[in-house]
C-alpha cells in the first residue's frame, strides 16, 4: 500500500495548512486557520507512539501545539497555555523521548523546557528563574534522557540533561567557564556516547563528546587549531561512524569522519579542494548509504557515502537551489525539496527524480502504516507435551515503526482455536490456546501433523490504515536427545596468568549443534567463566585469588558445566581444573648465540640478543622478547606448546599492541603480511615465523623474532603482554 505522508503545503486556499498526501494527489487535513491569504503554517512534525502526530501551528493569535490521527476529527489542539500571550506556546524542538515529546516552549516562566503526552501539556522545570533558558538542540539518548543546551542564568549556555523531571533537569558541565559553550549538533554514536559541537572558550567550535557524565564530557579533537572547526550535521552510519561537516582552516569546510576518537576523526574526502563544499541535510537510507547535499561552483548537488573516500560520490545533478534540504525518510527512500520541486531518491542515479504530482511542501513526515508481520514463525514441539502450556508464545508482530495502537485480529486459518493474539503494549504475541496444547494437538506434536498453520490476520492502526496478510507458522520437529558434554575433561596451566587468560574449551556435541554452555556449580567464588563457545577463561577474581596461585591453594577446581542446544535440552559433566607451581628457573642469554633448555618445571627463557635456541621442557613455559628485534636475532623456540606455553612481549619493544595481558586477538593474524592496520604479531604458519609489523598494515617488511613449528593452531591467546 502506498505511503501517507503529512505536509506542510501551500495552496492558494486556504493557504499553508496541513496536508495528507500519497505524492501522486492531496487532501486538506484541517483549515487550522480559516480565511482568505491566513495560514496555520504547520511545523514540527513529530511522530509519538501510539502513532499520532504532534506539532506546532498558528492560529491568528498564538502558535500552539496541536496533534493529529490523520482524520480531521482526530486533529485537535493540544492545549492553549498561553491564551493572552501574542506569541503563544511557541513550541520548538520538538524531540520524542520514550512515550512524551519535548519541547522549547513559552509559558508564564519564559521560554523553558516542556513536555506532552496525550493531550496535556506541563513546564518541566523553570531552569532561568530570572529569564528565558531557551532550550535548544533536545536530543533523545538510548536511556530515555535527553541532552539539550540552556541558559540558567548564571552559566551562560550551557550542556544540560534531563529525564523529564524537574529534580534531574540538571547542568551536566560547564564547558566555557568564563562565557557560553553553546552546544550544538547533537548526535548519539553509541548506547553511552553523543557527539557535539562546542566552544570551550579556548579550541574554538569543536568535536566534543559525552558519555552522560562531567567528566566523561571532553574535547575529541582539535581539528582547526587556528580558529573553530565548527563540526555540523553530525550522522551515525551503520558502522559505528559519524559523518559531518567540518573544517581543519586548510581545506574549507569539507566532509569528515569519526568514530569519537582523536586518532579516528580525519577528513574523509576534500571534495571541492578549491573551496567549500559545505556538506549538509545528511539522512542514512535503509541499507547504510548516507546522502547529503553539497555546493560545487555554486551548484547544489546530491551526493551519497559509504563511509569511505572511494564509496563517497555524486547522486546527480539536480541544479539545487540556496533553500534545498532534507523533508522525511519512507522506506527505502528520501525526499528532498529545491526550487520548487520535491526529490525522491533511493540513492541511485535513476532512482534519483523529480516529483510532478504536488506543490512542494514547506516540512514533510511518513504517517505510521502497518508493513506487515514477518512472513513466517517456526518453533519446535516440546520433549513432552505438557512443556507446552496455555499462552505459550510463538512469535510476536508489530505495526509499522513499532507503533503502539495498532490492533490485529485472526480473520481465517484457526478454525480449531489454536492459537490467540495477546496485547503486550508495544505489539501482539502469538500463542497457544487450551485447544493448541490438549494432548495429541498437531501444534504440540510433530508427529501428529499438519505441522503448517496459515493465519489471515488483519491490522487496523491508529492513523485509519489497514492492511491484511498472512502468516505461515511452522511445527518443527524436537531434537529429543539432549546434547553431551565429552566426560573426563581436565585443564592445567601455570600460576601468575593476566584476567583473561583462556584455560581451555570445554567440548560437547549434539545432532544440531550446542548453543550455550554454563558452569553451574564449583565456581561460587567467580574465579572462572565459560562463553557460549565453551571457552573457559580466569576472571579478575580469578587472577586475584587461589586460582592463580599455587602456593596458596588450593590448586585444584571441579567445575559443572551444562550445556544446551537452544530447545531446552541439556547435559551436564564435570570439568577439572589444576594451578601448576611457577617455580622453575628463569634462564637469560647473553649477546652471544645462547642455547638455553628449562626444566621439567615452568620456567621462563629470555634469549636477549642475538640468535637464540630456547626449549622449555615440561609444564608451561614462558618465552621473553624484551630486547631489539632484528631478522637475524630471531630466536628458535623448538618446543612450543600451543595453548600451555607462551609468549611474552615487551611493550617496550613490541608497540600498538594494547595493554598488558593476553594478547586482543584484533593485533593477531594468521599470515606473513599485515592487511588491516591492527595486525602486529603474525605467525606464518607455512614456516613457523613468528613476525612484528610497526604499522599493521603491512607498508614495512614485518620483522621476524622467533621461529616455531610450522603448522601449529598457534592464536593471540599463546602471546602475553608484558
Amino acid at each position: 500500500m502506498a505511503i501517507r505522508f503529512l505536509a506542510n503545503i501551500n495552496q492558494p486556499a486556504p493557504g499553508s495548512e496541513p496536508y495528507l498526501t500519497d505524492l501522486s494527489s492531496i487532501t486538506l487535513l484541517k483549515d487550522l486557520l480559516p480565511g482568505f491569504n491566513v495560514s496555520s503554517n504547520p511545523r514540527g512534525f513529530t511522530l509519538l507512539p501510539d502513532g499520532r502526530v504532534v506539532f506546532g501551528a498558528f492560529n491568528g493569535s498564538t502558535t500552539e501545539l496541536w496533534i493529529t490521527n490523520g482524520t480531521e476529527a482526530g486533529t485537535v489542539r493540544v492545549a492553549d497555555l498561553l491564551i493572552t500571550d501574542p506569541v503563544g506556546t511557541n513550541p520548538q524542538f520538538l524531540t520524542r523521548v520514550g512515550d512524551s515529546i519535548y519541547y522549547s516552549g513559552l509559558g508564564d516562566d519564559g521560554q523553558e523546557l516542556w513536555r506532552v503526552s496525550a493531550t496535556t501539556s506541563v513546564r518541566v522545570k523553570d531552569i532561568n528563574p530570572s529569564g528565558d533558558s531557551n532550550p535548544e538542540g533536545l536530543t533523545a539518548l538510548p536511556n530515555n534522557t535527553f541532552l539539550f543546551s540552556a541558559n540558567d542564568g548564571s552559566h551562560g549556555v550551557e550542556l544540560w540533561v534531563s529525564d523529564g523531571t524537574s529534580t534531574n533537569t540538571t547542568l551536566l558541565k560547564d564547558i566555557n567557564t568564563s562565557g557560553s559553550s553553546n552546544p550544538q549538533s547533537f548526535a548519539v554514536l553509541s548506547d553511552t556516547q553523543t557527539l557535539f559541537n562546542a566552544d570551550d572558550g579556548t579550541n574554538g567550535s569543536e568535536l566534543w563528546i559525552t558519555d552522560g557524565s562531567e567528566d566523561g564530557t571532553t574535547l575529541v579533537k582539535n581539528i582547526n587549531p587556528s580558529g573553530s572547526s565548527n563540526p555540523q550535521d553530525l550522522t551515525l552510519l551503520p558502522n559505528g561512524k559519524m559523518l559531518f561537516s567540518a573544517t581543519d582552516g586548510t581545506n574549507g569546510v569539507e566532509l569528515w569522519v569519526t568514530d569519537g576518537t582523536f586518532d579516528g576523526t580525519m577528513m574523509l574526502k576534500d571534495i571541492y579542494g578549491s573551496g567549500d563544499s559545505t556538506p549538509r541535510d545528511f539522512v542514512v537510507l535503509p541499507n547504510g548509504t548516507a546522502l547529503f547535499v553539497v555546493t560545487i561552483n555554486g551548484d547544489m548537488q546530491l551526493w551519497k557515502s559509504d563511509g569511505t573516500s572511494n564509496g563517497t560520490m555524486l547522486v546527480k545533478d539536480l541544479q539545487f537551489d540556496s533553500s534545498a534540504g532534507f523533508l522525511t525518510l519512507a522506506g527505502d527512500k528520501a525526499y528532498y525539496k529545491s526550487s520548487g520541486q520535491l526529490i525522491e531518491s533511493d540513492g541511485t542515479t535513476d532512482g534519483t527524480v523529480v516529483l510532478t504530482g504536488i506543490d512542494t511542501p514547506f516540512e514533510m513526515i511518513a504517517l505510521p502504516e502497518w508493513l506487515g508481520i514477518n512472513a513466517s514463525y517456526n518453533y519446535f514441539e516440546g520433549p513432552k507435551a505438557e512443556n507446552f502450556v496455555v499462552a505459550s508464545v510463538v512469535g510476536s508482530m508489530a505495526g509499522g515503526y513499532g507503533i503502539k495502537g495498532t490492533t490485529f485480529v485472526i480473520t481465517s486459518g484457526n478454525d480449531e482455536g489454536y492459537f490467540a493474539l495477546q496485547n503486550a503494549g508495544n505489539f501482539y504475541n502469538i500463542v497457544l490456546t487450551a485447544a493448541g496444547v490438549a494432548a495429541g494437538a498437531a501444534t504440540i506434536d510433530f508427529e501428529t501433523g499438519p505441522n503448517v498453520f496459515a493465519l489471515t490476520i488483519e491490522a487496523q492502526g491508529l492513523v485509519s490504515q489497514t492492511n491484511v496478510q498472512t502468516i505461515t507458522i511452522t511445527v518443527k520437529n524436537a531434537d529429543e536427545a539432549p546434547p553431551v558434554v565429552t566426560p573426563g575433561q581436565a585443564f592445567a596451566y601455570a600460576e601468575d596468568q593476566a584476567a583473561g587468560f583462556k584455560v581451555g574449551k570445554v567440548i560437547a556435541t549434539d545432532d544440531i549443534g550446542v548453543t550455550s554452555f554454563a558452569i553451574i556449580a564449583g565456581n561460587a567464588n567467580g574465579f572462572y567463566a565459560i562463553d557460549n563457545s565453551g571457552n573457559i577463561t580466569l576472571t579478575a577474581a580469578g587472577a586475584a585469588a587461589a586460582a592463580n596461585d599455587f602456593e596458596t591453594g588450593p590448586n585444584k577446581f571441579t567445575l559443572t558445566v551444562r550445556a544446551g542446544d537452544g530447545v531446552g535440552v541439556t547435559d551436564t559433566d564435570t570439568v577439572t581444573i589444576t594451578i601448576n607451581n611457577l617455580d622453575g628457573v628463569t634462564l637469560a642469554g647473553t649477546k652471544k648465540k645462547d642455547v638455553l633448555a628449562g626444566t621439567s618445571e615452568p620456567d621462563v627463557l629470555n634469549g636477549k640478543a642475538n640468535k637464540d635456541t630456547l626449549t622449555g621442557g615440561d609444564d608451561a613455559d614462558r618465552f621473553v622478547f624484551d630486547t631489539k628485534l632484528k631478522n637475524k636475532w630471531a630466536d628458535i623456540i623448538t618446543d612450543f606448546q600451543v595453548g600451555i606455553d607462551t609468549i611474552g612481549l615487551d611493550r617496550g619493544v613490541f608497540k600498538k599492541i594494547g595493554k598488558a595481558g593476553v594478547l586482543k586477538a584484533k593485533f593477531f593474524d594468521i599470515g606473513k603480511k599485515a592487511d588491516s592496520g591492527k595486525d602486529r604479531i603474525l605467525y606464518d604458519d607455512k614456516k613457523g615465523w613468528a613476525l612484528y609489523d610497526k604499522d599493521g598494515k603491512g607498508g614495512v617488511d614485518a620483522i621476524k623474532f622467533a621461529k616455531l613449528d610450522a603448522g601449529l593452531n598457534l592464536s593471540a591467546n599463546d602471546f602475553l603482554v608484558i
